[in-house]
């Protein structure tokens, strides 16, 4: 009994260890594709008198529209919540985000279904839809920035951009065919989903206001189109003459192919993908410093906001529990 303890502990271990070590090996490929020389000559020559000032500036920028995005989807879907409240809960997030992602997402979750009083599957589908508006808008970023130029790196960017934003009139399509079937008794609908755990995910996406969804988009797009310019100066920065446009557009696609949940932070998949995608415009090794350090400002920016705040946070959990058990 205690030897398959034991083992079902290892198991676990390795699961929880898996993208990090997919990640460092994916990134050793990358260096030794380069040659480790031109890898480090290429770090040496960033530009990092503009470069760490930017970084700073970017990563609080990025930051803090995106707590401001989240505070108005948990505001508008779940229960008002401050905007320090929203910084110090997505700081501890941030933190345990990096160590493993589906818990940094559920610790959001579980705060706000324990000072809201409602169930965790819903909470947790409101945040599934935050998930999903990203990926929406940084489909929308991408069918904004399409050029020719573009196309010609990479053909299937004009069919994956039409591909995902199929998925908005799908939603749309199953969102009103259900308010149809209840002839838009919201009440009834609510009753029906919250009485079992599917219909408490699919809550937030059936239930929300159209009007709020707009806002809610409206509000996450400028996170993508920041985050996206800010590693495309981290380019510039380390020789890499990309145009604005093409720039931005690959850029974006990067982005989308690092949010996939393979690696934490998309660290390595990120690096391989802007290669890939942004060769033609400067040498590898040089994209491979760029797109590594730009990666590592988010990261360990994350961290720190997450050890600055996490005593506070802390306080704030222990007290919704208490107040939670009280009710």
């Amino acid at each position: 009994m205690e030897e398959k303890k034991t083992q079902n502990s290892t198991i676990y271990l390795l699961r929880k260890l898996l993208p990090y070590v997919i990640g460092v090996v994916f990134l050793i490929y990358l260096i030794h594709l380069v040659s480790f020389q031109r890898f480090a000559e290429s770090v040496m020559r960033g530009r990092y008198e503009y470069f760490i000032p930017l970084s700073i500036f970017a990563f609080l920028l990025v930051f803090f529209v995106d707590v401001l995005g989240t505070k108005i989807l948990i505001d508008k879907s779940v229960i008002y919540t401050p905007f320090r409240e929203m910084l110090i809960v997505k700081s501890i997030s941030g933190l345990v985000g990096f160590l493993n992602q589906a818990v940094g997402q559920m610790s959001i979750g579980y705060y706000y279904h324990k000072k809201s009083g409602l169930p965790f599957f819903y909470v947790g589908g409101a945040l599934l839809l935050l998930l999903f508006i990203d990926i929406i808008s940084l489909v929308i970023a991408l069918g904004l920035n399409i050029k020719e130029d573009v196309i010609t790196v990479s053909p299937l960017v004009p069919y994956l951009t039409i591909g995902l934003i199929l998925l908005l009139p799908l939603y749309l399509i199953v969102r009103f065919a259900i308010m149809f079937l209840f002839k838009n008794d919201r009440l009834k609908v609510s009753t029906i989903l919250m009485s079992n755990r599917i219909g408490q995910l699919m809550g937030a996406l059936v239930l929300i206001p159209f009007t709020d969804l707009i806002t809610i988009l409206m509000a996450r797009i400028p996170r993508i189109f920041l985050k996206a310019t800010f590693m495309l100066f981290s380019l510039w920065l380390f020789n890499v003459k990309v145009p604005y446009a093409e720039g931005l557009c690959l850029t974006l696609l990067s982005l989308f192919v690092a949010a996939i949940p393979v690696t934490p932070s998309g660290l390595g998949s990120f690096q391989g993908m802007s290669i890939l995608l942004l060769q033609r415009y400067g040498d590898r090794a040089d994209i491979l410093a760029s797109t590594l350090a730009s990666n590592m400002v988010f990261i360990i920016g994350q961290i720190m906001m997450g050890i600055f705040y996490l005593q506070k946070g802390l306080y704030l959990l222990s007290a919704k529990s208490k107040e939670a058990d009280e009710k």
